[in-house]
């Protein structure tokens, strides 16, 4: 991100410049096939909106949810529920611990466990790694749609 600025008589203007993205999205996304499934999945996300739209989205998919704003919380609630969670969708940035420290964690409590990261960014080197070496992980760019966290479920309980 770049932010300048020019002053003049008639006041200040701000430019911000934004990275450009090479996600694209269709306007009209249809599900041909959605996932409905009864897995029980640990949502985390510190951004409040955004995890209630992923609970939501998770809701008409059919799955149980559990949800939280903290990394560490996140942690502690893997650990009361490591048997009954299959699946959980971490935000890669957050305060305190990053989604890959979070999900280093929960790997040496279950190398089984399927992860999806979660990010407004581009996968980070760090992140394409992780991806590329275990197999039991994907990635959805925020916004995330139903579309999209279907198929990355599907993906994953393929495996």
């Amino acid at each position: 991100v770049t932010i300048s600025f020019e002053t003049s008589e008639q006041g200040t203007a701000f430019y911000i410049y934004l990275p450009q993205t090479h996600h694209h999205r269709h306007k009209e996304e249809t599900i041909t096939q959605p996932v409905y499934t009864q897995a029980k999945i640990l949502a985390v996300d510190d951004e409040k909106i955004l995890l209630e739209l992923l609970k939501d989205i998770l809701q008409i998919l059919k799955a149980e949810t559990i949800t939280c704003q903290s990394a560490n919380d996140a942690i502690e609630l893997y650990k009361q529920n490591i048997n009954d969670i299959d699946i959980v969708m971490l935000d890669i940035i957050m305060p305190q611990l990053s989604g890959i420290e979070v999900y280093k964690q929960i790997r040496k409590l279950n190398s089984k466990v399927k992860i999806i990261f979660m990010s407004g960014y581009n996968p980070e080197k760090q992140i394409n790694n992780i991806l590329k070496k275990d197999k039991l992980t994907g990635f959805i760019h925020k916004p995330y749609t139903l579309a999209e966290c279907s198929e990355e479920i599907r993906r994953l309980f393929i495996c």
